[in-house]
């Protein structure tokens, strides 16, 4: 059983980022969307390999984009 670790994302100010989150794979297939996030994504039934987000952000307003390492 692998694991996966999933920082919070936080915005500009230090704050924690409440909204829209989209996870993509390397080909651009979503593989988890919410429009709530709050630091619940497990990235459960994912296989190793980079995935990329971008979240919407309900605090600052802001989108933020990035990617993250998932290691079974």
């Amino acid at each position: 059983m692998g694991d996966l670790a999933v920082g919070a994302l936080y915005d500009h100010d230090g704050g924690f980022m409440y909204g829209a989150l989209y996870t993509f794979n390397r080909w651009g297939t979503p593989v988890y969307t919410t429009s709530n996030y709050e630091n619940n994504w497990s990235g459960e039934g994912l296989s190793s390999g980079e995935y990329y987000h971008r979240v919407f952000s309900d605090s600052c307003g802001e989108e933020v984009k990035g990617w993250i390492h998932v290691i079974r």
